[in-house]
């Protein structure tokens, strides 16, 4: 399919349902600090996931203090994760993950740092959705990546 040749020379094949050695090898929790790369996914990850949530349950927790109407901005702040979740499904598919991934984090900081500076009001209310939208982003993409890479 991609042009290139497959060699079979050091396949070992189970006969008559036999299991090898290494699909009976038990991994623990410190194989996730071996190996370097393991090592330094394991860490982001660790770092990733609080922040993460926070931001996140941050978000969806305050949402009903950013407008006039508590009920109106609590549904709207529940209202604009569908479109984030969509959007991350759509644009991991072209871009890939981690594209999406910093960008989305990057959108999220700028959205709700600058919402935290401006009075309240239209404006202050709008970019918090739009940190909501991307925080959804995120939350999603952190939990396809940690699925991915610790099954």
């Amino acid at each position: 399919m991609n042009g290139k040749k497959l060699s079979l020379e050091n396949v070992d094949l189970m006969v008559g349902g036999e299991e090898t050695a290494s699909e009976n090898k038990q991994l623990g929790f410190l194989d996730l600090f071996k190996t370097q790369p393991i090592l330094t996914y394991t860490i982001v990850m660790l770092l990733n996931w609080p922040i993460i949530s926070l931001g996140y349950f941050g978000l969806g927790l305050s949402m009903a203090q950013l407008g006039d109407d508590k009920l109106i901005s609590f549904i709207l702040g529940a209202l604009v994760e569908i479109p984030g979740y969509l959007l991350c499904m759509l644009v991991t598919d072209v871009w890939g993950r981690k594209p999406f991934f910093i960008s989305s984090l990057m959108f999220t900081g700028i959205s709700c740092i600058t919402a935290g500076f401006l009075e309240e009001g239209t404006i202050r209310t709008i970019l918090a959705l739009i940190g909501k939208l991307f925080a959804a982003g995120n939350f999603s993409v952190v939990y396809m990546y940690t699925a991915e890479m610790y099954p």
